[in-house]
């Protein structure tokens, strides 16, 4: 899911996105073409002013077979990991596996790992409102602020 940029803002990545040669019955769904984690302000205004460039919302929608399929091609070291599990799945031993087996994986995001090598990766533009707040900035936009532009969140 693709967010369309309100700003040129350096705290996002973004997704590039190019018309997909499969007629989508969404006009909305695109093919991406790269992903950019964070660039720096020139790039970001590059990026709005281009107009194939969404914010990356970091939520992806797979089918479990495809994403299986991904983990085995382009990331088969944590594929091999989780499938010592397979005999234990669904089973009282499975978080125990689970809680173990994430202590042998690399720290790495699925955009890294899997969705930056893919070649069936689309996006879909959302409508929806969109804000992470994980920026000062971005909090700073949601909070009140008083007559000289403060923005305060508890008792002062």
């Amino acid at each position: 899911m693709g967010i369309n940029p309100s700003r040129p803002d350096t705290g996002y990545g973004y997704i590039q996105f190019v018309e997909s040669e499969i007629k989508e019955k969404d006009s909305r769904i695109k093919r991406v073409k790269t992903f950019t984690e964070k660039p720096d302000l020139e790039m970001a205004k590059f990026f709005l002013q281009s107009g194939d460039f969404l914010w990356n919302s970091g939520i992806f929608i797979w089918s479990v077979k495809s994403v299986i399929k991904a983990f085995e091609k382009h990331c088969s070291d944590m594929d091999a990991i989780f499938k010592e599990g397979n005999s234990v799945y669904n089973t009282p031993q499975e978080s125990e596996f689970i809680a173990k087996a994430y202590t042998n994986c690399k720290n790495i995001s699925i955009d890294y790992a899997i969705m930056e090598k893919a070649d069936n990766v689309y996006v879909r533009s959302s409508i929806i409102g969109w804000s992470d707040l994980g920026t000062w900035g971005s909090l700073y936009e949601h909070i009140k602020q008083d007559d000289h532009q403060n923005a305060i969140v508890g008792k002062m």
